[in-house]
């Protein structure tokens, strides 16, 4: 396939396409991407060695992401997954999976963990009195924490560690500067 293509460069050298734009050069067919080419098509026959139609399907899979553009996106034979060589189903993938991530953390900021409750209720499970009452204790916590954050002697008490570390490490520097190293000190 490699011998074929540079072949075919080679032949068109200079000669303006349809898109006005000549076979090979910056974002076209280039010696790099021959190489990719023929990497990607020999890896896609050695891996669907046993199967003809997974190795045609994998092939028209590269053939199709490689024509693809961000206005016609072809993607449709890319395997899917958070493994997949296609970094378009990759993301949709991871996308999906933060997108879930995102609806739970929303849940639990508004409603707190008993949010979790009613998401089991949904789904068809009936959660236990110890689920229940550990939910409700973790939100009780944590609103005492949040409370206890933003109380005056919380604040008082960050305000001091924090003007004491800055103290230290004023002294650490001052003391650093004094003892470092300069040529011709000694």
């Amino acid at each position: 396939m490699g011998t074929r293509l540079r072949r075919l460069k080679a032949q068109l050298k200079g000669q303006i396409l349809s898109d006005g734009k000549c076979l090979s050069g910056k974002n076209r067919l280039t010696e790099h991407e021959i190489d990719n080419l023929q990497s990607y098509y020999g890896s896609a026959i050695r891996r669907n060695h046993s199967s003809v139609q997974n190795m045609r399907q994998a092939i028209w899979a590269i053939f199709l992401h490689k024509l693809s553009t961000d206005e016609y996106p072809q993607h449709g034979f890319c395997p899917i997954g958070e493994d997949s060589w296609c970094g378009f189903k990759r993301l949709k993938h991871q996308i999906e999976t933060l997108s879930l991530g995102v609806y739970d953390a929303a849940c639990s900021f508004n409603d707190g963990n008993v949010s979790n409750l009613k998401m089991l209720q949904k789904m068809g499970v009936e959660p236990g009195e110890f689920s229940v009452s550990s939910m409700k204790l973790l939100d009780r916590e944590r609103l005492m924490k949040a409370i206890y954050a933003f109380s005056g002697r919380s604040k008082k008490i960050r305000k001091d560690k924090r003007r004491k570390r800055k103290k230290e490490e004023d002294n650490i520097k001052k003391n650093k500067v004094k003892t470092g190293y300069s040529a011709g000190s000694f």
